[in-house]
C-alpha cells in the first residue's frame, strides 16, 4: 500500500529534476521544446510552489531586534526596556555637616528631616541649635505667654515652628495688621512690634522633630538681631 505523502514527494522531485534540467539546457544553448511539455512544465511548477506553501509551517511574527534596540535607548528606559526607576534621593549623612557652633539655616534643617527622618532624629533631635530663617507666619495661643514663629524652607509646603518663651519683660504678646506685625507690650504697658513677615529672625532652642510638614522646635528664644 502506497503511503498518502509519497505521491505529493514524488511529484515534487519530479518538478525540481524538470525544472533543473530546462535550466541546465537555457545556460549552455537555446532549446527548443513542444508547447505541450512547456505548458507541463508550468504545471508542475505551479503545482510545486502549491506543495511548498502547504509543507512550510506558519512562523508568527517575531519581534525585530530594531525595535528591541530603539526600545532599549529611549529616555528613562533600561536594558529591559522598562522605564528606569528615579534613584532615591541622598540620605541625610550626605548633606554638609553641621557647623560647630550649632548655627543651621531653616532651609538646611527641614532638608535634613526630609531626605532621611530616622538619621535626622538621631543627629539633631533634642539638641540646641541657632536657625536662621525669613519670618513667614506667626501664631499666638490662648492661654499662654508663648508664641510661635513659622520660618520658610525651600519647600513650599514645609516650615520650621519655633515656640518662643518671651523673656521676664514682657507681659504678652499679640499679633496685628492681619497677621503680618507681632507685637509685644512690655512690664509698663508699652507697645512695640517685634517682628514683621519678611524679617530675617534667629531662634534657639530645641529641636523636637518632623511632625508632618513641619520641623517643630521648643523652648526657643528670639536672639536680637546682629
Amino acid at each position: 500500500m502506497r503511503h498518502p505523502g509519497c505521491r505529493p514527494a514524488a511529484l515534487v522531485l519530479l518538478a525540481v529534476c524538470l525544472i533543473a534540467a530546462a535550466l541546465r539546457a537555457g545556460t549552455d544553448e537555446t532549446v527548443t521544446i513542444p508547447r505541450a511539455r512547456y505548458e507541463e512544465l508550468l504545471r508542475k511548477e505551479e503545482e510545486l510552489a502549491r506543495l511548498r506553501a502547504k509543507l512550510t509551517p506558519d512562523i508568527p511574527d517575531r519581534p525585530s531586534a530594531t525595535t528591541g534596540a530603539t526600545r532599549a535607548l529611549l529616555p528613562g528606559a533600561g536594558a529591559s526596556g522598562e522605564a528606569a526607576k528615579s534613584s532615591p534621593p541622598p540620605g541625610a549623612a550626605n548633606l554638609p555637616p553641621l557647623p560647630e557652633d550649632g548655627r543651621i539655616s531653616a532651609p538646611l534643617l527641614a532638608e535634613y528631616f526630609l531626605r532621611d527622618p530616622a538619621t535626622a532624629a538621631a543627629r539633631l533631635q533634642n539638641r540646641n541649635l541657632q536657625v536662621i530663617g525669613r519670618v513667614v507666619g506667626f501664631e499666638k495661643p490662648w492661654l499662654t505667654r508663648n508664641y510661635q514663629v513659622l520660618l520658610e524652607t525651600d519647600q513650599p509646603a514645609v516650615r520650621v515652628r519655633a515656640v518662643v518663651e518671651p523673656p521676664q519683660g514682657i507681659r504678652g504678646a499679640y499679633v496685628a495688621q492681619g497677621g503680618t506685625v507681632l507685637m509685644v507690650a512690655d512690664a509698663s504697658g508699652q507697645r512695640r512690634p517685634l517682628l514683621r513677615l519678611g524679617d530675617t529672625a534667629t531662634v534657639e532652642g530645641r529641636v523636637k522633630g518632623l511632625r508632618g510638614n513641619v520641623v517643630e522646635m521648643s523652648g526657643c528664644r528670639l536672639l536680637p538681631r546682629p
